[in-house]
């Protein structure tokens, strides 16, 4: 901690007429940001925002410390006027899809994803956000797994497409092939109670009882969302 403080101070010092002001700005916010001074965090990015307007990488910033510091509406609301002025960045529009499902604006949110993959088809995130939102509905899952595996060309190890991957064949009762998949994706190590969930879901489905028993446990501890529709799955074991 001493450490950050001293890079804290030091960083205040860069004037605005120094040529790497906006760095120290940027280095600023990421410091405030990992120690937890939400605050400090806010006021650097909101400088940093209001010195260079132009600046893309501050606007996602700025969002970004509002969503940490628990305001997602703060955060939509900086992304939802970025888009405006940049419509065709993918990354903003994609951290505005993503801010608009933590709000549960989901039709919103797809509505953003498919404009993303109307201009890059072959973007990996987009296309597992809208693949995993059809897998999930439960319809048009053929679509839904051709859009994952696109997204897995880019990214091969990426454990939550490799999740949704695992989720749709899970619900195309292809459940050996479904196992095989969320095997990999737990194989990285992820703590998202939802994977483990899933994991316990494909085990039972396939018979493997105390598999399904340690991802239902898992997901508990990890601290899922649904703990007593966790338990009862658990429990029917």
């Amino acid at each position: 901690m001493w450490l950050f403080r001293s890079a804290m101070a030091i960083l205040a010092k860069v004037t605005p007429d120094n040529p790497n002001f906006d760095k120290s700005l940027s280095f600023r916010v990421q410091i405030a940001s990992e120690t937890g001074d939400m605050a400090a965090a806010a006021a650097a990015a909101r400088e940093a925002r209001e010195r260079f307007p132009d600046n893309r990488e501050f606007v996602a910033m700025e969002a970004a410390v509002k969503d940490k510091s628990g305001d997602a509406a703060g955060a939509v609301a900086i992304l939802e006027a970025a888009v405006k002025t940049w419509p065709d960045d993918p990354d903003l529009l994609y951290r505005y899809g993503v801010g608009l499902e933590k709000l549960r604006r989901r039709d919103e949110a797809k509505a953003v994803m498919e404009r993303i993959v109307a201009k890059d088809a072959t973007h990996p995130d987009a296309l597992n956000y809208l693949g995993y939102s059809l897998a999930e509905e439960g319809r048009d899952l053929d679509k839904a797994l051709a859009m994952i595996q696109k997204a897995l060309e880019k990214e091969p190890d990426n454990p939550f497409f490799l999740d949704s991957l695992a989720w749709t064949l899970y619900k195309l009762k292809r459940v050996d092939e479904a196992f095989a998949a969320i095997e990999k994706a737990v194989g990285h190590k992820v703590k998202d109670a939802i994977i483990w969930e899933h994991y316990g879901d494909i085990a039972a489905a396939a018979g493997r009882r105390a598999e399904a028993q340690k991802a239902y446990r898992s997901a508990l501890e990890l601290g899922s969302e649904t703990p007593a529709a966790v338990k009862k799955k658990l429990e029917a074991l």
